[in-house]
């Protein structure tokens, strides 16, 4: 089993959503050092929320990992390690040196942009997508973070439709995903960056999707065309197999 391992601006997005065996966590390395070397991340986030056991051996290799990837210019970050998994690794003798940690993935998001700079950016906060109320949850979210940062109520209601449309999308191909908040501080403008992720059966035909009327759920077909269409910047980035990310921004004016 390989595990997804998606691509974010200049950052790699994994979430292990499966127990870890020795051959997976071997596969996973060798993955991911590809992955660094064709892209050119300079940093990447490990999300370990859902694994429950981490022994000697897969603690070994992720300190492999950490240690190769920096070798390679590419700072990680370990999120969501589980308190019952940080205590046994320390019963166990174990001490993750060096090894950068946050407690989720929005906080090893905001590690990496501190560590390496670049546009300034806040987190703001994230919503799991697993079920049909998160859709509601995630879009008063964003339309409160776009209020807070300025933007007029035209501006509110635009962002909340992308926000519900993206998220729509998630729950009926993917079962399961996020989205992210992100305030980015430019030099001469504010906006709202959203970033939307998941490791669902990924885009086929990203040119089919974007055409306007294009429809596999019975809707108007108005989706992601009508999401770039109503944000100032979209891009996508999608692999079959391994997943989806939407990244798209609305600057304040």
């Amino acid at each position: 089993m390989r595990i997804p391992i998606l691509k974010l601006s200049n950052y790699l997005l994994i979430s292990i959503q499966t127990e870890l065996d020795d051959q997976t966590a071997i596969q996973f390395q060798e993955d991911l050092l590809n992955r660094i070397h064709e892209t050119g991340a300079t940093g990447v986030v490990v999300d370990l929320t859902s694994v429950d056991i981490i022994d000697s051996f897969i603690a070994k290799v992720l300190g492999e990992v950490v240690t190769m990837s920096d070798l390679m210019g590419s700072k990680v970050v370990l999120t969501g390690i589980q308190p019952a998994v940080a205590i046994t690794l320390i019963d166990l003798g174990i001490h993750l040196q060096n090894v950068q940690t946050a407690l989720d993935l929005e906080q090893g998001l905001m590690k990496l942009h501190q560590e390496l700079g670049g546009m300034s950016m806040k987190m703001h906060s994230s919503v799991a997508i697993k079920q049909e109320w998160d859709i509601v949850g995630a879009r008063q979210l964003g339309r409160e973070i776009a209020k807070k940062i300025g933007f007029g109520t035209v501006d509110q209601a635009r962002i909340a439709t992308a926000i519900s449309e993206i998220t729509r999308n998630i729950y009926l191909y993917a079962e399961q995903g996020t989205v992210a908040f992100e305030e980015v501080e430019g030099i001469h403008q504010n906006g709202l960056r959203i970033i939307a992720t998941d490791t669902g059966p990924g885009i086929q035909n990203i040119s089919q999707v974007m055409e306007d009327g294009y429809t596999t759920s019975g809707g108007l077909g108005a989706g992601l065309p009508g999401v770039k269409r109503l944000m100032d910047e979209f891009n996508i980035q999608s692999e079959v197999g391994k997943g989806t990310v939407i990244t798209t921004v609305k600057w304040l004016r």
